[in-house]
């Protein structure tokens, strides 16, 4: 708002007999001194106002913006202006425009408007004379920002030009702008898996029956028993070499039926583990079998339709159904290591347990044994010697598991199956990350909706250790996610 004293009211009222001045005020260069024109000498203001365009208001509807425009023209016969012009950007220079009266004191001068030098400018070499404009809005600069496309690779595509909150002062209950877990995409082949696999390969492969190690360890004491019986008769034998050749002959004999009965008893025992651990390949094979045929059905990657929208080159969980799946985007495709569901996890669980709890119906006793042969007398291992005429060895087995094992039936693990055509989304355990302003600010706390008994929905405070803050500052759209707030 102006405000005139007396005398220039006084001038301004008298409609007949007076000549207004029009005085401009430019600051040529920054920080300097303000050059002072008018449209005629005015004491030390030199007249080099050429002319002075009406002022001109344009109003813009559609923006709810208006400006400004004065044209002016200044007489540059003494190259002052121009060299000024040849040294300085006089773009943006701050200009006034007043009017003042003669009798009154220059002082006394009335502004008209004022702005900023606009471009063009133009400099006339065969008039002399520096033309340019006066506009009161250079520029209109839209308050608030959105994100277009190309400003950002992570920014889901329902959020391309929404605007980013902003926030003035201390406010309550203000929604955030959420960044991640907006996106959603469909497989365009099924995922097969197996969950519960450690609980399958965990589960004993059946058969370990407890006499089966008793049954060996008793061999074992009959060869030694064997062993022994053979080495008193070849010292029988050498002793009744020359006194008795025939006696030695039945001794000799003897020993020989001993060693054969031994290498019949290590045939025995060799095939009886030969054949344990044929059986027990056979089941391991079987299980790895069922496991692989059960995966191969399905794809890896799988082809996800928008997965390009998806967070890339980075560990994510993904939501398909009711089950959990663990792996990384490169473009559309996803890898993913392996299936997890609850539900299905649970079963393997019980059935696992139940596996290993039916171990154990059929109790295993130890056993004794006692294995012993006539031998000539002095040469055996009963006592007292020398007097021993016997071989003997005697005992209990007492078996290291005291339950017999039953087969397993290889129903231990769940293969999950989802079909092509299924709907993905980010699994909503991962963090959340929301824009709370793009205007410095402290979060004070943090609401979100939860829905009680009945279906009422209420704004109930978030508690602290689910959320924390974080301020950055924008620089060339350099923005990375993790750069806002999250819950």
């Amino acid at each position: 708002m102006r405000t005139l004293n007396s005398q220039a009211l006084t001038e301004i009222a008298t409609k007949l007999g007076t000549e207004p001045v029009t005085i401009i005020e430019i600051d040529w260069i920054e920080n300097g001194a303000q050059a002072i024109y008018a449209d005629r000498l005015v004491g030390t203001i030199p007249g080099k106002i050429h002319s002075v365009s009406n002022l001109d208001n344009v109003i813009n509807v559609s923006d709810s913006g208006s400006s400004q425009e004065i044209g002016v023209t200044l007489d540059d016969t003494d190259g002052t202006i121009k060299a000024i012009l040849d040294t300085n950007d006089i773009h943006k220079r701050s200009a006034r425009v007043y009017q003042w009266f003669e009798g009154l004191d220059i002082d006394d001068r009335f502004m008209l408007f004022a702005g900023k030098i606009s471009s063009p400018i133009h400099w006339s070499e065969r008039d002399r004379t520096v033309s340019f404009s006066i506009i009161s809005q250079l520029e209109d600069k839209e308050i608030g920002f959105s994100a277009e496309e190309g400003d950002f690779d992570w920014i889901p595509k329902n959020l391309i030009g929404v605007a980013w909150p902003m926030i003035f002062g201390t406010c309550q209950d203000v929604p955030a702008l959420q960044f991640n877990d907006a996106v959603s995409g469909t497989t365009l082949c099924p995922i097969s898996s197996i969950i519960g696999e450690d609980y399958h390969d965990a589960v004993p492969l059946g058969g370990a029956d407890p006499s089966w190690g008793i049954n060996l360890g008793m061999q074992g004491m009959q060869k030694s028993m064997l062993w022994c019986a053979k080495a008193a008769f070849d010292s029988a034998a050498i002793q009744n070499h020359l006194s008795n050749p025939e006696k030695a002959a039945e001794y000799e004999a003897r020993a020989a039926e001993a060693l054969e009965n031994i290498n019949e008893i290590n045939k025995s025992i060799t095939s009886s583990m030969a054949q344990k651990a044929a059986q027990e390949l056979c089941a391991t094979t079987q299980r790895s079998s069922t496991l692989n045929d059960a995966k191969g059905h399905g794809c890896n990657p799988v082809t996800i339709l928008g997965g390009e929208d998806f967070p890339q080159n980075q560990a994510i969980n993904l939501q398909i159904g009711s089950s959990i799946v663990p792996g990384y985007f490169v473009g559309d495709k996803f890898y993913f290591s392996g299936v997890r569901n609850a539900d299905k996890e649970a079963k393997a669980a019980a059935r696992y347990s139940s596996s290993v709890s039916h171990q154990c119906e059929q109790p295993a006793t130890g056993q004794p044994y006692d294995f012993s042969m006539d031998v000539p007398c002095g040469f055996g291992n009963t006592f007292p010697q020398p007097y021993s005429c016997r071989c003997r060895f005697s005992g209990h087995f007492i078996p290291t598991s005291t339950h017999k094992s039953r087969p397993n039936t290889d129903a231990v693990a769940e293969h999950i199956w989802i079909d092509s055509g299924s709907r993905v989304t980010v699994y909503s355990d991962e963090n959340i990350t929301y824009l709370v302003s793009i205007i410095p600010g402290t979060v004070l706390a943090v609401k979100a909706y939860k829905t009680f008994e009945g279906g009422e929905r209420h704004l109930v405070n978030v508690p602290n250790n689910l959320w924390w803050p974080k301020t950055m500052t924008m620089a060339r759209f350099q923005l990375h996610k993790s750069w806002f707030g999250n819950h």
